[in-house]
């Protein structure tokens, strides 16, 4: 079963997208990584290499089951990085917070979808959009593990307060 780390702060400019990719890079060369974007800025995509083309399958397709897992998988194109593989988002992905409130089971939507890819990798890093949203509480939902990056000074303490209590 793969272990999943949610790097999630509820600001921006904390450097989630950064760690979400030097941690990606560093579990895949131990064992298959899968690195989720679920921030609609898609920083993640960019600096893994990923360049989608219009109506290619991104996590919003992924989480509305209309396209399978491995359909949803990109190889990325990282140098000196291992088994290192993205489920990426794009511009689109602000409606996902529409279609996850509107679930039954919007919070637990993506940890369910991810069971097909337990046998698959062994970790699973998941970077989160900077604000309190449907989609942070999903990817919470999602995590075995949290990582709440802060700068050392009132706003990163702040940040991490709220992101702790995040409901």
């Amino acid at each position: 079963m793969a272990t999943t780390i949610a790097i999630t702060s509820l600001s921006g400019g904390q450097g989630k997208s950064t760690l979400s990719l030097f941690l990606a890079r560093r579990l895949s060369k131990e064992a298959p990584t899968l690195a989720i974007d679920t921030d609609p800025q898609h920083n993640l995509t960019t600096y893994l290499g990923v360049e989608l083309q219009k109506n290619q399958p991104t996590l919003l397709e992924f989480l509305q089951d209309t396209v399978d897992f491995e359909d949803a998988v990109y190889p990325t194109s990282v140098q000196d990085a291992g088994d290192l593989f993205l489920i990426p988002a794009d511009d689109g992905f602000d409606s996902a917070n529409d279609y996850l409130s509107s679930s039954s089971i919007g919070a637990m939507l993506l940890s369910r979808r991810l069971e097909s890819m337990s046998d698959i990798f062994k970790f699973c890093i998941i970077d989160s959009p900077p604000q309190r949203s449907q989609i942070s509480k999903t990817v919470i939902g999602a995590a075995d593990f949290l990582v709440i990056p802060a700068e050392a000074n009132a706003k990163g303490f702040g940040s991490v307060i709220r992101t702790r209590f995040l409901d």
